[in-house]
């Protein structure tokens, strides 16, 4: 989901960073069915020490809650490794509601109590709706998140929370008592769960999936996303970024391009040569449109792209959109909006291809027309309407050129995260082209892409046809104006 402001990273406090982070004492780790197994632990260092290390508050509570945490690690390890004792991968089911937003199932308080939870890429708090939370220990810090839908208003807290079998037992979090802007998309969910860089957090130093990582005994955690639409099946995975690779590689029978991920830097800090903040899974891509009809280049524009499955469409800043929504439709039959959608049958758009340096190779892939239609209902004569998959996106024009890859290029990969690497990995789904090493990188943000030979072919019969026509009418209407000059004489 996309901020709603994009400035100096920090500097003017993207999301709102305070300057002040609230921080829990101590993080406990389990797994999701070995909450008796936990108490249990927890009875055992009472009784040792002859106290209550529930309420104690003392020095001797922390060093307790820290032995029982580090055999709680284990016990949850033992449970989710492999005979050969090697952490297995977790992974979870995703629901899809109309191809808009995404949803996992997390596991709140020791009676894991199931909430549905926004699965998004592009923020990294994790917030609940208060109303749906019973058993949290809310502190009195206040916080607030901007997102680029509304905002919202809480406390920190802690509870127990699972994501599969992968629980942590303290987890901090933004209790929201509050939500505005987001109208009935809230209904949708009872919270977000954020999966990007621990920078951007109102609470805490550390996010979600790195407590998971650590619950889960895992040496280089990464998580992988597979978002297909309702009609197949959509999942997160938590495992060794290895693993996750390989199985998506196997899965979908191609290789896939490992990409590094870039500071959310200003245009000035880049003239400087200083490295902007490790924010959001920002990556370095090509945007190209074709003709459908042959491998004419409309437009290329190069620049960054933000993998971010909180957006459900392509978003660009305002002149590359404006660009993009005019290749996608030269050279084809009029397309007749109707309150800014499009009829779903007929309307054909050109190919809309993104092109991925990466470490060991390169991606091109190319969306259709019918991956860039998006069901939008029905208009008053019954007909189906479609939105077209691509929106303006505000932009002050001081960070590098970038876009957010939403949900509609999502669907089209499977995409491995690594929080440590700080890399992102496309598999490809279908048969996309996957070529070596060896790139030519363009200049950034150019204007549009010159037209190749069979475009300038087409301008020039158009123009010798419009000439001839001209000059056949001008011989007509001066062989009638002699005609009727003739008939005047006479």
């Amino acid at each position: 989901m996309r901020p709603a402001l994009w400035p100096v990273p920090l500097a003017t406090g993207i999301l709102q960073v305070p300057l002040v982070r609230w921080e829990p004492p101590v993080h406990h780790f389990s797994l999701g069915d070995g909450f008796a197994w936990e108490a249990a632990q927890v009875d055992a260092v009472n009784a040792v020490s002859g106290g209550d290390v529930r309420n104690d508050t003392s020095e001797a509570k922390v060093e307790a809650n820290i032995e029982a945490n580090a055999a709680s690690r284990l016990w949850t390890q033992w449970m989710v490794s492999s005979p050969h004792g090697l952490p297995q991968p977790e992974e979870v089911a995703l629901w899809d509601y109309k191809d808009i937003l995404y949803t996992t199932e997390l596991k709140v308080g020791p009676a894991g109590n199931p909430l549905r939870v926004m699965v998004d890429t592009g923020s990294s708090n994790l917030w609940l709706k208060q109303s749906m939370v019973k058993t949290a220990e809310v502190t009195d810090y206040e916080a607030h998140v901007t997102y680029g839908l509304g905002d919202v208003f809480g406390k920190a807290a802690t509870d127990r929370m699972c994501l599969a079998a992968l629980c942590v037992w303290k987890q901090t979090f933004l209790l929201a008592f509050e939500i505005k802007g987001m109208g009935r998309n809230s209904d949708l969910f009872d919270g977000i769960l954020g999966m990007a860089f621990p920078r951007m957090l109102d609470i805490g130093s550390r996010t979600f999936f790195q407590d998971l990582g650590v619950a889960g005994g895992f040496s280089n955690p990464g998580f992988g996303l597979v978002l297909r639409d309702s009609h197949h099946h959509s999942f997160l995975t938590i495992g060794e970024v290895p693993d996750l690779i390989q199985d998506a590689q196997e899965k979908a029978s191609t290789k896939g391009v490992t990409l590094d991920v870039h500071g959310f830097e200003t245009l000035a800090q880049q003239e400087q040569g200083q490295q902007g903040q490790l924010l959001f899974w920002l990556v370095a891509m090509d945007l190209r449109v074709h003709m459908v009809t042959s491998t004419g280049l409309l437009l290329e524009l190069t620049g960054y792209g933000i993998v971010d499955s909180g957006t459900s469409l392509l978003l660009l800043p305002m002149p590359a959109y404006n660009q993009a929504l005019w290749a996608l439709t030269f050279g084809l039959p009029k397309i007749h909006f109707h309150h800014g959608l499009v009829p779903c049958d007929g309307t054909r758009l050109n190919q809309l291809v993104f092109h991925f340096p990466g470490r060991d190779g390169e991606l091109l892939l190319s969306l259709s027309t019918e991956d860039i239609l998006l069901p939008a209902g029905k208009s008053p004569n019954g007909h189906e309407l479609c939105k077209i998959g691509i929106s303006p996106l505000q932009d002050d024009g001081k960070t590098l050129p970038h876009m957010i890859l939403g949900d509609v290029f999502l669907r089209k990969v499977s995409s491995i995260f690594d929080l440590q690497g700080a890399t992102v990995t496309f598999v490809p789904e279908g048969s996309p082209e996957v070529k070596g090493k060896g790139l030519d990188r363009l200049n950034a943000d150019p204007p549009l892409a010159e037209p190749d030979a069979l475009v300038m072919t087409m301008l020039v019969v158009f123009v010798s046809v419009a000439v001839v026509t001209f000059v056949a009418v001008l011989l007509v209407r001066r062989a009638q104006d002699h005609i009727y000059y003739v008939r005047l004489s006479n």
